[in-house]
């Protein structure tokens, strides 16, 4: 499975994986710095939730939910917001995958 990957409408790379989940996960380190910069701190970010969605024929959407990492120096967990960054994928087919898959974050997995 190949998929066009964009943010804000601009395309990024081209990924492949096996299928839904392993086309993310394999290619996850692609996302790492766009997530660090739009919902992390310097120290980096948690992720709290991760879900891909179909939402056309030919589009689907990676929602990512982060918050900056409590390791940065004077992070102040009260003001931290948790937020949202949404990437575009073309291409995946719908026979290949059609709904809504959330992945499990576990500490064993290395995104």
């Amino acid at each position: 499975m190949k998929a066009n990957m964009y943010l804000d409408n601009q395309l990024c790379q081209s990924i492949e994986g096996d299928d839904i989940e392993d086309l993310i996960e394999s290619n996850f380190r692609i996302f790492k710095k766009t997530i660090q910069n739009k919902a992390g701190n310097a120290a980096g970010y948690e992720l709290e939730n991760v879900w891909i969605t179909r939402v056309s024929d030919t589009v689907c959407e990676l929602h990512v939910i982060a918050h900056g990492d409590d390791s940065m120096l004077n992070y102040n967990a009260i003001e931290e917001e948790s937020k949202e960054v949404v990437f575009k994928l073309e291409d995946i087919p719908v026979e290949e995958f059609d709904g809504t898959f959330e992945f499990e974050l576990t500490e064993k997995k290395e995104f």
